[in-house]
């Protein structure tokens, strides 16, 4: 027992030798070198000024034997923009020496860099090499690229007279961004909001943002880098606050607007005077878009809402509590990715609680004509609402698909169910629902039942053309429903 023990330790030790002997050769042959993870690193658009998020990449020895590095260094050298640490030594100066990689080991590389303020509009490219000298005289190169935008800041502004935020470079708010009552922020078309963390757009006044078709107004989060290599922050939620328009405000027109990846979208609370025929708000030809609480909350005021689109939000993509109401050519897509536990995709109420809690929230009026409301469950419509012997909710839908069972009411005029036997999840109606990179287009399929279920007199009178631009009446005189027209690639 004693001798087979001896033998067993024996070859133990032997082959202990012999790997660490394995472990600490190391190869000068011009034929050896290292795998990069990758050839290019591309921060993409980094705002000026500011340190970008740190981007990691991997240099791979494949071989049994070490390969030593003599020299790594930037091609620009101390005047780089690029910051590099390898294996957790910066380069000084853009230059460090004397690295090695052991056989089948790795060294990582993380990189940043800050692009400076040029005075420009225009987005202004950079670039670099990272050039790695192995011990065999052997050259190999990493490029690196970026793209720096030059930003006005806006940090805890509050306008207290008339204002316009001009297009062309971008504005970065921070803190917050208040109009107040007593004031008017217009917005030209073509402008760029970048919202930090958390922060909102608080209106207690009036906002004018008027795109157009080719120069929307958009509002956004700030981060412009990615959360993973395929997936942009700006495609995910919670990147900003959203539009909040505090009780009383004055009324406000957005148009040709893009609000996407907030804690909300627009929040609209109550109004003392609620005027049908001067809403607080008119909404037209926008996109709200990927939110976490509701795309569009409206609480006891008024609201007239044309051609814009409503999707992915966890909580209802449209809350309507009470007031004034008018929809045409919507679309209220509630296809959520993120949770499933999502809210409706519409839902209607003229009260809140029950019993001796209940508040009422009288229901003036409620229309939705020529829309899609649809998403991923079986039902996601949601009403809340009072019917009594003497007075009926004043709500109509006409002209309208809707992802709800099958009902009767003469409420209901020309209404399609998109129940299950019509289409799966409901979003079988659209051109491109990508999942992996979370990109959508509520485009109508050739083929979808919206094609041609308007009114085409509503589309005429109220929205002849999409927020794209295109005509919403087809040849034959028929009209699709929702936000966007179909068209022939």
């Amino acid at each position: 027992m004693k001798q087979k023990l001896f033998y067993i330790l024996f070859s133990m030790l032997i082959f202990v030798a012999m790997s660490c002997d394995d472990y600490d050769k190391w190869t000068t042959s011009p034929l050896a070198t290292l795998r990069l993870s990758c050839d290019t690193v591309n921060f993409g658009t980094v705002i000026t000024e500011q340190s970008s998020p740190t981007q990691t990449m991997w240099l791979w020895n494949d071989h049994k034997e070490g390969i030593r590095i003599s020299d790594i260094r930037l091609a620009e050298g101390s005047s780089s923009l690029f910051r590099v640490n390898v294996d957790g030594r910066y380069l000084s100066n853009g230059q460090g020496a004397d690295f090695e990689v052991r056989g089948a080991d790795s060294l990582c590389v993380r990189l940043e860099v800050k692009a400076p303020d040029i005075d420009s509009d225009e987005p202004h490219k950079h670039s670099d090499k990272l050039l790695f000298t192995l011990e065999s005289g052997r050259q190999q190169e990493l490029v690196l690229e970026a793209e720096g935008q030059d930003v006005r800041i806006l940090k805890a502004q509050q306008f207290d007279r008339d204002a316009t935020l001009k297009a062309g470079r971008p504005y970065l708010v921070y803190d917050s961004l208040v109009v107040l009552s007593d004031a008017t922020l217009s917005i030209e078309p073509g402008a760029i909001l970048l919202f930090h963390d958390g922060v909102s757009l608080v209106v207690r006044g009036s906002l004018q943002a008027v795109g157009e078709v080719e120069k929307p107004i958009i509002f956004r989060g700030d981060r412009m880098d990615n959360l993973l290599d395929y997936l942009p922050y700006d495609n995910t939620t919670n990147r900003w606050g959203g539009i909040h328009f505090m009780p009383n405000c004055k009324p406000s027109r957005l148009a040709h607007c893009d609000i996407h990846s907030g804690d909300y979208g627009i929040q609209l609370d109550e109004s003392e005077k609620i005027d049908s025929d001067v809403p607080s708000l008119h909404l037209s030809n926008s996109i709200i878009h990927n939110v976490a609480g509701a795309a569009l909350s409206v609480r006891d005021n008024s609201a007239i809402v044309e051609g814009t689109q409503f999707s992915n939000a966890l909580g209802n993509v449209v809350d309507l509590l009470g007031g004034h109401t008018s929809f045409t050519h919507c679309t209220m897509a509630q296809f959520y990715p993120w949770l499933a536990e999502r809210g409706a995709a519409l839902c209607l109420a003229d009260h809140v609680g029950d019993g001796p809690h209940r508040v009422d929230h009288p229901l003036l009026s409620a229309s939705f004509v020529n829309c899609i409301v649809t998403g991923y469950a079986d039902d996601v419509v949601e009403f809340s609402l009072t019917d009594t012997q003497d007075a009926r909710s004043p709500w109509l839908i006409s002209h309208c698909l809707l992802r709800t069972p099958h009902t009767s009411d003469d409420r209901l005029v020309e209404v399609i169910f998109d129940e299950e036997d019509l289409s799966p999840n409901g979003k079988d109606h659209f051109s491109l629902f990508d999942t992996e990179n979370f990109l959508y287009d509520f485009t109508p399929k050739p083929e979808s039942i919206v094609r041609g279920k308007a009114d085409p007199s509503v589309t005429q009178m109220i929205s002849p053309n999409d927020r794209r631009g295109r005509k919403r009446i087809h040849d034959d005189g028929t009209s699709d429903l929702g936000s966007e027209a179909y068209y022939e690639n």
